[in-house]
């Protein structure tokens, strides 16, 4: 899925459900648990082509897809909370705990990508001659 995503809209679109698609086969078809990581993960390659396609400003990319991602695992603690016991100091504060988290996660996820992602081009450009 990383290889094709930034090449065309296609790509994007076949990673996305691919995403889908293995994400509820792995939990046994549970769409309440899986959407937040249906909505980041599967769409974050479309995000990407965008972003390589249209030269979108990066910071501004980054910011948009980081809002994304912390809005994606509000989603998921509002998923969940419907099913877990609740601890009081957590829900006082999820949204603080989501900003500075979530937001230092998503940093680190998506320096991993680009990384593997260069790697992938670099291997992909070695094979092609």
């Amino acid at each position: 899925m990383i290889t094709f995503h930034n090449r065309s809209i296609a790509g994007s679109v076949m990673a996305f459900v691919a995403c889908a698609l293995l994400s509820l086969a792995a939990s046994g078809f549970n769409i309440v648990f899986m959407l937040p990581y249906i909505i980041f993960f599967g769409a974050y390659p479309i995000a990407n082509y965008i972003e390589a396609k249209y030269k979108v400003n990066k910071v501004l990319m980054i910011v948009i897809t980081c809002v994304w991602f912390d809005a994606s695992l509000y989603a998921f603690y509002l998923f969940t909370k419907l099913f877990v016991t609740q601890i009081e100091w957590i829900n006082d504060y999820i949204i603080l705990i989501i900003a500075t988290l979530g937001t230092i996660a998503f940093f680190g996820y998506r320096i991993m990508m680009q990384r593997l992602q260069r790697k992938i081009d670099r291997r992909f450009g070695m094979m092609r001659g």
